[in-house]
């Protein structure tokens, strides 16, 4: 519930947006409310999936004005889904990625090749530079822009905003302008 607020800049600037709500549940944070994970990759793959197909049934989506996006392991999803083709979209929006597939960038190879000879565009943004957690974003963003036919235009975002900022902010709208420029 309370990532509708982080994402509700996109909403007012006229983006539909839906925010799929993973049924793996992590644990209890420390106001009480429970928090999700993506860890089951083909549940959360089928259950993604499902809930583009009810956002398309329900609004008729345009495949090539769509952008994924998540946090930190949604992150790592919304690349995965739009880099594989699973998920038909222009691009991606990924906020802090982290997972297995981030913290073993050799393991992107296979996922990255998948997406040969599209034109497909993202963004990474990371908390902060070039620290230990910022290496495997980074290490993620340069097998992305090794792969120049997947990513034009990709920019890694290295700045210390906070997650809503990223998302609310001047970040989230520079990445949609790279990703449809």
């Amino acid at each position: 519930r309370w990532h509708r607020a982080h994402w509700a800049g996109a909403a007012r600037a006229g983006w539909l947006v839906g925010l799929p709500q993973s049924s793996e549940v992590a644990g209890m944070d420390t106001e009480g409310n429970l928090g999700y994970v993506w860890n089951d990759v083909p549940r959360a793959t089928t259950t993604i999936a499902g809930y583009y197909a009810a956002l398309d049934a329900a609004y008729t989506v345009d495949a090539p004005q769509t952008v994924i996006g998540g946090f930190s392991r949604g992150a790592e999803m919304a690349v995965q889904l739009a880099v594989t083709g699973v998920i038909p979209v222009r691009g991606f929006v990924a906020v802090c990625p982290g997972g297995p597939l981030t913290y073993q960038p050799e393991l992107w190879d296979a996922v990255i090749a998948q997406a040969a000879g599209r034109d497909l565009r993202g963004q990474i943004g990371h908390l902060g530079g070039a620290g230990a957690l910022g290496q495997p974003m980074l290490a993620l963003a340069g097998r992305l822009q090794g792969a120049r036919q997947v990513l034009e235009g990709f920019v890694a975002l290295n700045h210390a905003l906070a997650q809503r900022q990223v998302v609310q902010g001047h970040q989230l709208r520079r990445a949609l302008r790279v990703t449809f420029d």
